[in-house]
């Protein structure tokens, strides 16, 4: 049986570019998790995706999966890849997809409490990172930025520490400007938001900078 919470969140990923985070029950009754891209649906339960596996080197490319055999999923909030135009369209106008309810929500009104949320929620620095051999001018030169192999594992090995469940909901970002504050740490004043591509090596730096007036370091308000 479908679940059309699951489906309701591939509509999500679709329409916006974001991985997947799943667990998923094989044809041998296991269990297994993984990061998903998806490439293409149809109506007879069946994802084309691309698959990425943290505690594997090479991503498993168009592959097919059930999506009655997804037994969760969330959205990798830190996450981006190009979707076709065919592939929103299609869950958008064919008939025969509709069974999924891709729209149960009304994703307009969730976006505006979104945002409202946002409005009402001051961000924090969870961790920073080093990323080796990676600054502001390589990621503007070349953007999207492809990652060297070392800078790869860098990500998921020291950020995201082969953990799939603790980190979905957060967001990368790089520090354009910082104030160092003595004893209480970094007060982040301007960021650019970051997302990640695991299967293509790739961070896209977001054209927006943003400002904090307010900033959370250790759970202090300043």
């Amino acid at each position: 049986m479908i679940d059309k919470k699951i489906t309701a969140l591939i509509g999500k990923a679709i329409r916006e570019g974001k991985y997947l985070n799943i667990t998923y029950k094989n044809k041998n009754g296991d269990i297994t998790q993984f990061w998903i891209s998806i490439l293409d649906i149809n109506a007879n339960d069946e994802l084309r995706v691309n698959e990425f596996n943290v505690t594997k080197d090479e991503p498993v490319i168009n592959a097919k999966i059930f999506i009655s055999s997804i037994q969760s999923a969330e959205i990798l909030k830190f996450s981006h890849y190009d979707v076709s135009e065919t592939l929103i369209q299609k869950i958008d106008e064919d008939e025969s997809l509709q069974k999924y309810d891709f729209d149960r929500f009304d994703n307009n009104v969730l976006n505006y409490y979104l945002e409202c949320y946002k409005a009402n929620n001051d961000p924090y620095l969870h961790k920073q990172h080093l990323i080796p051999n990676l600054d502001l001018t390589g990621l503007i030169n070349q953007n999207p930025y492809k990652l060297s192999d070392e800078q790869q594992k860098h990500i998921i090995k020291e950020i995201y520490k082969n953990d799939y469940k603790t980190f979905h909901d957060y967001e990368l970002a790089l520090c354009e400007f910082s104030i160092d504050i003595v004893s209480k740490g970094k007060f982040v004043v301007a960021f650019r938001k970051l997302t990640y591509d695991p299967i293509e090596k790739t961070l896209q730096l977001g054209t927006k900078t943003y400002f904090n007036s307010n900033f959370y370091i250790e759970d202090v308000k300043y």
